[in-house]
């Protein structure tokens, strides 16, 4: 009997639903793709998903699905040649992440103040571009997106750190943000307290994963400080300033200034993340980098 699967694992999908991203594609496997007679089973789909065969190996027969309708479910059948159906699964016609990004974007919910963001992250999903965001960066935007309107002051920036960073296929990766806002509250030290609302509140929606932060402090810049207006770390001296110009400097939770400590150590707990190295970064934003790819 012929059973649908994923694959890379092998794993049986028979009678579920799986995502086939809208003007994209997804692979689905057939094991025991010929009926008693030895003839190939027939796949049948709905007029939402196009399928082509890929390839063959032995008793499997690879099936490539694309995405023609977004929000649509449609069938996907195996059949033998008097019209059984020996198997199915069905296709949920869904966006990919990258889509999300750029539909939250045209709506205003996502907001890039560097237009030059909004415009590499159409380049990679027309296929133009060599960077890519990491799967960590996308599901962290997403994920925070899903509560609430976001603002990012950059994100894509090549050969800055992990904005930017080489992968080993010559391609760029970016897996770091610097968030400005989150539910219309703006990343300002402006207000001790608002900053600390709206940097707990972005933390206790953060999914999973492994995260290094950079807290905003008062001024930026190698010679900036102003240790009377720190609200997270004190920057108290020219050297500590330049240090965390440079992306040099960490140091433990344990020294970050009350009453921000407190709030900080509660939003962290509460929160579906892990977080790493913490320490004081730049002017209005949150500096994010997600461990991993």
């Amino acid at each position: 009997m012929a059973n649908f699967i994923d694959p890379p694992t092998g794993r049986r999908i028979s009678t579920t639903t799986i995502d086939v991203p809208v003007g994209g594609t997804t692979l689905v496997g057939l094991w025991g793709f010929k009926d008693q007679s030895g003839k190939p089973l027939t796949i049948i789909a709905g007029p939402y998903v196009d399928v082509t065969l890929v390839s063959e190996t032995g008793d499997t027969r690879i099936y490539q699905l694309f995405g023609k309708t977004l929000g649509q479910t449609t069938r996907v059948e195996a059949e033998n040649s008097t019209g059984a159906t020996w198997d199915w699964i069905n296709a949920a016609i869904v966006q990919t992440p990258l889509q999300t990004l750029l539909s939250a974007a045209k709506s205003g919910k996502l907001a890039f103040q560097n237009g030059s963001d909004l415009r590499t992250l159409n380049d990679i999903d027309a296929g133009r571009s060599k960077v890519r965001l990491s799967n960590g960066v996308t599901n962290l935007l997403t994920t925070l997106l899903d509560a609430g309107q976001l603002g990012v002051l950059s994100l894509v920036r090549v050969g800055q750190g992990p904005h930017g960073e080489k992968d080993a296929s010559g391609g760029v990766v970016c897996r770091a943000v610097d968030i400005s806002s989150f539910r219309g509250a703006p990343v300002t030290l402006s207000d001790r307290g608002k900053a600390i609302d709206v940097v707990t509140s972005l933390l206790k929606n953060f999914p999973a994963g492994s995260y290094d932060l950079g807290f905003p402090r008062p001024v930026g810049g190698p010679t900036g400080f102003d240790a009377s207006s720190d609200v997270f770390f004190s920057v108290p001296d020219v050297e500590t300033a330049g240090r965390c110009y440079a992306g040099r400097i960490a140091v433990p939770l344990t020294t970050m200034l009350e009453p921000a400590r407190s709030a900080v150590s509660t939003a962290m707990a509460h929160s579906a993340a892990d977080f790493n190295l913490l320490y004081p970064d730049g002017l209005n934003h949150l500096h994010v980098k997600v461990l991993g790819d």
